[in-house]
């Protein structure tokens, strides 16, 4: 009997043991993502985030870029804004994006917790130079009429990127003309943090 008993409980602890290991290989764990409904009244372009290279301009209704299906990983970009929209996976079916990654790819910016394509080198320069004047006008150091005259001769500078030739290029003249306007404002930028900081450290004021 005492054998039996002994028998009896092994079979027990045995089976007790396969049904909990048979319970934990079968349980799984799942993730949900959120799709993204593209409308079809607006303007869209693909672009890798590994390079940074716009892959052409999406059909909103077809899906297709340059007649080709989405392929997964790319950004879907509305074009004006350049604000990124969605990122597509692997089986084409479009995904919002909504957080920002913790490496940017090339030629890609945060502003105002949004991630913005920026389609040129230039336009990069100038979305991370207005974000420096933001931040030091935030902090006190930049007065409102600087500011104001800074982006005034970034403006100038995004006129001037728009000259490009039907290649998508830029004359040498332009580009030189853009890199000295580049020097101005940067050189003026300085100056005037400067000359805030210092008139703030005069009045005892410490700069932030």
């Amino acid at each position: 009997m005492k054998a039996m008993a002994r028998l009896l409980a092994v079979s027990i602890a045995i089976g007790g043991f396969a049904w909990v290991k048979a319970e934990a290989e079968t349980t799984t764990i799942t993730t949900t993502t959120e799709s993204y409904v593209l409308p079809t009244s607006g303007s869209y372009i693909v672009v890798d985030p590994t390079t940074g290279i716009s892959r052409g301009v999406l059909d909103p209704v077809t899906r297709l870029v340059n007649g080709q299906p989405l392929s997964g990983g790319v950004y879907v970009v509305e074009q004006g804004s350049g604000k990124v929209l969605a990122t597509v996976d692997s089986s084409g079916t479009l995904i919002s994006l909504r957080t920002v990654p913790a490496a940017l790819p090339e030629r890609f910016l945060v502003v105002n917790g949004q991630i913005v394509y920026l389609e040129s080198d230039y336009a990069l320069r100038r979305a991370q130079l207005e974000q420096r004047i933001d931040a030091e006008y935030v902090a006190g150091h930049l007065s409102n009429e600087q500011v104001r005259r800074l982006k005034q001769d970034i403006s100038e500078i995004t006129a001037l990127d728009t000259k490009r030739k039907s290649d998508g290029r830029l004359k040498e003249s332009v580009r030189k003309e853009i890199e000295q306007k580049f020097a101005k404002v940067q050189s003026e930028f300085s100056q005037d943090v400067a000359e805030i900081s210092s008139k703030r450290a005069k009045m005892g004021i410490s700069s932030n």
